[in-house]
């Protein structure tokens, strides 16, 4: 497929521009000249400049702005943050050289002024310092791609300008930028380097949509994850909703993994037969005396067992599922076997290179040393350069952090001392054994430093003062490299004599100083444990022993050098120090699985036989695999009064998977090197059959090959795996497509009127269940008769809440969670810190236009439900947001445990991908799948389970100022520890800055949990919208702001902290327990299964007894709610999403709290 044109109608789409789409889409468009001001009116913002905290950014450029000359503002020493200061008041100086003496007014409009000029160039090339702010990931994806000026088209003319929503931009093909487009980076770059003093301009559209959605009176139900569980219970919830008349009022669907299933079944029977033959049918009205429910509902029943609907030894369904996992695991084993072969393959290469005969070649010994000593150079040299106190920080604005950040570190400093330490291993090696006759200066170097003598080594003698030498020369070259970096004020300073001596003189004693420990070192290897004729020790132990030479060299300089170097330098070296270590520990435990795995494999087997050492290594992998996609980890029990658990039985939940995971992952390892052994026997024997036969599956052996053996069969395997990756599609060949299939035979398929449903009569699956979002708005309705209202009827919206995982992402504030919030509705799918793209581009009927088919999100003709309702159930993957773990990632990737899905970026950074279901090659996103390697600026993004970031789907409808939110949680919780609602509050918080609290009480326990008090289904949570940003403003003559003075909880007034305010949301949080009250035919499934109703997850095979205790606890739930708001507040369930009552309800609710915290409430024992 080829690159899409990028215009108006499938460009990445802002947070606020899809709320605005929404809205207009539930609530309709105003009239058109009305919109035409609105959006004249969001471009004349677009231009302004708007400060905001005003007196700071005065007091913060004082300092600046006092200087006599702008171009001392190039050279005067500041720290990194001040960076805009300093840049604002050049700009203020350029204005205005008499800026300083300006009065407060004057100052701010020349501010403003300076600012909006700024907005008409070029910024990432004229101020690319601004580049290295920390941007939003909206920004990061619009810079990606500025890598071209705007050109014409052919016809010398400029594209034609497309209205959008807020800007009018001229959008062009491919990555050339349009001067609209540069406009709009320009905006979001000023706002994310002058952050807190210039308003976002969707900030103030945000704000404006947040109230109008509030003031509409949105209401939204949420169905939790859960696998099927919560769809079955949730089914019972919905079938009560109706019977209280609730299903139509709500605005908004939200669903997460299992509460997708439901969800996507709710809205394909809607778009199949429209609201009102739903709603009546799902009353339970008797279609025949036999079959009281409708044909949607039973067809659920018949599928409970939906991934094998017919279980058995010799059922079919049963034995489809394991072809389909040995099918897709084969294919990928022959993409990533080969890959991992080919890097287990580079220790044999590196030790056949240390057996590797040179004696008699001192020329090439004199060339590795050569390049061992450049390669110090470099690496000594981004040392110097790139420290703190260098010119780096001061002086060097352009591309500053590319320049010091960890990538350039990787690359230009631990590689090229990687290298040099591998050439002096190499190279000392190859020097050991050289032969007397072929190098006169050589020779005598070896024989000074008497490597045949008794004492191994003669570090003092004259070899090791050349070789110190030139380890000296080596670091100073890349210290006097550094100078020219240095900050033109450093170089200014006045300093006494001996502090303008000490660097050199400390940087040629620490160069000695590191000749001297690699001559010891050296010594060690040589006269103690590896002896010359062990070649693998050698490999495995030379180059951690030269590294932590090198790192014991940096300590002595940075004691040194202490009395002129602060706490930011010694941070700097410590993080280098630390990449070291890295190298140093890496290098010994893969050389040492690769080289001596074998020879402890046989060790073990013969201790404890072959096959329980076989049994042990595939059956951790297994296991790992199996149970990295178990449930979460539970919190703190509520019922605590069972006494303490001891510390050993704590811990060894913990450390079971981990330990599971390390085997698997030293057997993978093992398994491998074997595999390059035998590939490197399998090349000698077309070399020399007589060597074949003669070589044994030795080590020692095996690593006196040529060279070029084992590097044959690296480069073979490199090429085997790519050229595999190529045709094998990652996404169709995971277990996506199993889950998928199934999934919708069971809930889309149900939603498909009588006679409609033609499956295949072999396999039973019919494509033509699922459905493409797009199509999901009136008036694409497949149903035939459809009453008047529900022509255009498009509610509930339906959202589906899946994970985008940033495992790999920058946002350290994301390290627990490594993920963020991603929906697909059938309007858009994106994030919402990323950026969002159509899944649907309507046409004169109403449906996608298939000459538009490389516009849509997510697919040819756009995203399907079946794919998003999978996705967003997708909880066993190898990143799984905030439950990711390297190596169970790594297992489960290597496993095909892999239900996740990758799609093009929604984000700017997407341009040439958003439009793809999968990506062009398979390598790169199965290698970042296996790593960890997921963020958000690639050209895809990985999602899964919605439940890996939010379980509940309650963030997204708090960001929509959802006036009333139904909640059902069905989630996994046997001890009520309510981990998915504490987390939701917790996202909601800290992302929205909107708090979420129960001043009512929460009277829902645990089924083991004992106490006298009520036990209930249903807790009242207090949505405090009129506290967070953007608070809802009360309306005239009511009260929404809350009295700061604490009038104490016993005197409880309607403007208390502990009460609702009228522009505050009402959260209703339902959530399944057992209480023992239930209906007897839920009490005696209930008796029999302990874990009811909180059975796991990976729980997916029910029974009719199991589905109908779930489905009609839902309703006995539902009919408990009914009653205990009758009798508490005097409400009804329909009171709370009647605009007209509003007020009574919020009154009903503060009595009650009024109540509760009376004083002969509160004097009562707990």
């Amino acid at each position: 497929m080829n690159n899409p044109t990028i215009k108006d109608k499938n460009r990445s789409l802002r947070p606020c521009e899809i709320l605005e789409e929404e809205y207009e889409h539930v609530h309709g468009a105003p009239p058109e000249g009305e919109q035409a001001k609105q959006y004249a009116k969001y471009q004349d913002w677009f231009g302004e400049i708007v400060l905001l905290n005003e007196d700071e950014l005065l007091g913060e450029l004082q300092k600046w702005l006092t200087l006599t000359e702008a171009t001392e503002l190039a050279t005067t020493k500041a720290l990194p943050n001040e960076l805009r200061y300093i840049k604002l008041a050049k700009w203020l100086k350029t204005a205005d050289s008499g800026v300083a003496t300006l009065g407060r007014e004057e100052k701010l409009n020349l501010i403003r002024t300076v600012l909006a000029e700024k907005l008409k160039q070029d910024l990432p090339t004229t101020e690319p310092w601004m580049t290295n702010d920390p941007l939003r990931p909206y920004t990061r994806g619009l810079l990606k791609y500025h890598q071209k000026k705007p050109v014409k088209s052919p016809t010398g003319k400029e594209p034609p300008q497309l209205a959008t929503a807020g800007l009018t931009m001229k959008w062009m093909q491919g990555p050339t930028y349009s001067s609209e487009k540069q406009q709009l980076l320009n905006r979001f770059l000023l706002e994310d380097t002058f952050v807190g003093y210039v308003e976002r301009v969707d900030d103030r559209r945000l704000a404006k949509i947040f109230r109008l959605m509030y003031e509409s009176g949105q209401t939204a139900l949420c169905f939790s994850g859960g696998g099927i569980r919560s769809a079955t219970f949730g089914m019972g919830i919905l079938q009560g909703l109706v019977k209280v008349d609730l299903l139509d009022k709500f605005t908004y669907l939200s669903t997460v993994s299992g509460g997708g299933y439901l969800g996507s079944w709710l809205s394909a029977w809607i778009h199949n037969e429209g609201f009102q033959a739903v709603n009546e049918k799902l009353r339970q009205h008797a279609e025949s005396p036999l079959e009281p429910e409708a044909i949607p509902v039973r067809h659920l029943r018949r599928y409970s067992n939906y991934l094998s609907p017919v279980l058995g030894l010799f059922s079919a369904d049963s034995w489809t599922l394991g072809a389909i996992y040995l099918r897709n695991l084969l294919l990928l084993w022959l993409i990533i076997l080969p890959l991992l072969a080919a890097f287990t393959a580079l220790p044999w290469v590196i030790a056949s290179l240390v057996e590797l005969n040179m004696s008699n070649a001192p020329y090439w010994i004199t060339a590795i040393v050569a390049l061992g000593a450049l390669s110090t150079i470099i690496g000594t040299g981004f040392v110097h350069a790139f420290r703190p106190r260098s010119e780096a920080v001061y002086k060097k604005e352009q591309q500053v952090e590319s320049k010091r950040d960890q990538s350039a570190f990787l690359w230009f400093c631990l590689l090229p001392l990687a290298l040099a330490i591998i050439c002096w291993m190499l190279g000392w090696r190859w020097f050991e054994q050289l032969n007397p006759e072929t190098s006169y200066f050589l020779m005598g170097l070896r024989e000074s430093l008497k490597l045949n003598g008794p004492d191994g080594l003669d570090i003092f003698a004259w070899g090791g003062w050349v070789i110190m030498g030139g380890t000296t020369v080596a670091h100073f070259l890349g210290w006097a490299g550094s100078i020219p970096f240095q900050s033109q004020e450093r170089k200014k300073e006045k300093k006494q004599w001996w502090k303008r001596l000490l660097e050199p003189v400390v940087v040629i004693f620490t160069g000695a100083f590191a000749g001297f420990l690699l001559l010891l070192t050296a010594k060690l290897l040589h006269t103690s444990y590896v002896h010359i004729a062990d070649g693998i020790a050698y490999t495995c132990l030379a180059v951690p022993g030269y590294t932590i030479s090198l790192l014991l060299a940096g300590y002595v300089f940075e004691g040194l050098m202490s009395v002129m170097t602060d706490d930011g330098e010694r941070e700097w070296t410590a993080r280098y120090s630390a990449w070291l270590l890295i190298l140093a520990s890496g290098w010994l435990v893969t050389m040492g699985l690769v080289l001596h795995g074998l020879n402890l494999a046989n060790q073990l087997a013969g201790a404890i036989g072959i096959s329980t050492t076989a049994g042990v290594g595939l059956g951790s992998g297994i296991l790992t695999a199996l149970l990295g996609q178990s449930s979460k980890t539970a919190g703190k029990e509520k019922d605590a009064n069972k006494g303490a658990p001891s510390a050993l039985s704590r811990l060894i939940p913990y450390l079971t998977l981990p330990v599971v995971a390390i085997i698997a992952a030293i057997s993978l390892f093992i398994l491998l090197s074997l595999l390059d052994m035998i590939l490197i026997r399998w090349v000698i024997s077309w070399i020399d059959i007589n060597q074949y036969h003669l070589l044994k599956f030795n080590a020692g052996e095996l690593a006196c090959v040529n060279p070029i053996v084992p590097l044959s069969v690296m480069v073979g395997l490199t090429v085997a795996g790519g050229l595999l990756g190529w045709p094998i599609n990652t996404n169709k060949f995971s277990l996506h497509a199993l889950y998928r299939m199934r999934l919708i035979r069971a809930y889309l398929g149900a939603s498909r009127p009588p006679g409609e449903r033609q499956p295949d009569p072999f396999t039973g699956f019919d494509e033509t269940d699922n459905i493409y979002m797009g199509c999901m708005r009136p008036p694409n309705s497949y149903a035939r008769t459809i009453s008047e209202k529900d022509i255009n009827r498009k509610v509930p919206f339906h959202i589906i809440n899946i994970a985008l995982n940033l495992v790999a992402g920058k946002n350290l504030a994301w390290q627990e969670r490594k993920a963020e919030s991603f929906t697909v509705s059938p309007l858009h799918g994106g994030a919402l810190y990323l950026g969002y793209r159509r899944t649907f581009l309507e046409d004169n009927k109403g449906c996608p236009d298939p000459d538009e088919d490389d516009c849509y999100y997510g697919g040819k003709k756009g995203i399907t439900l079946g794919t998003a309702m999978t996705i967003s159930g997708a909880a066993a993957s190898p990143n799984q947001g905030y439950h990711s773990s390297p190596v169970i990632g790594f297992l489960m990737t290597l496993f095909n445990v892999r239900l996740g899905w990758w799609l093009g970026n929604p984000g700017p950074a997407g341009d040439k991908t958003f439009h793809k279901s999968s990506p062009t090659l398979t390598i790169k996103p199965i290698l970042d799948e296996m790593t960890g390697n997921t963020d958000d600026v690639n050209p895809y993004v990985y999602l899964s389970d919605g439940g890996h970031f939010e379980n509940l789907g309650l963030y997204e409808m708090v960001l929509r100022r959802n006036r009333v939110i139904v909640v059902s949680d069905a989630g996994c919780d046997g001890t009520c520890t309510l981990e998915d609602l504490g987390n939701a509050i917790r996202k909601i918080r800290i992302d929205l800055g909107i708090s979420i609290d129960f001043p009512l009480g929460f009277d829902i326990y645990a089924r083991t949990f004992v106490t006298s008090e009520p036990k209930k289904y249903l807790a009242i949570g207090r949505i405090r919208y009129s506290e967070g940003p953007c608070g809802i403003p009360a309306r005239s003559g009511t009260k929404a702001k809350r009295s700061k003075s604490n009038a104490g909880i016993t005197n409880i007034e309607e403007d208390s902290p502990l009460t609702f305010a009228e522009t505050d949301g009402i959260l209703l949080y339902i959530k399944p327990a057992f209480y023992g009250q239930e209906p007897r035919d839920i009490f005696n499934y209930a008796s029999v299964q302990k874990a009811f109703p909180h059975e796991s997850t990976g729980d997916q095979f029910f029974s009719e007894s199991q589905f109908e205790s779930y489905r009609a606890l839902g309703m006995y739930v539902m009919e408990c709610i009914k009653t205990d708001l009758k009798k508490d507040f005097n409400l009804s369930p329909v009171d709370f999403f009647n605009k007209a009552k509003w007020g009574d309800c919020i009154r009903a609710l503060n009595k009650k709290i009024k109540k509760i915290n009376s004083p002969s409430n509160l004097a009562k024992p707990f």
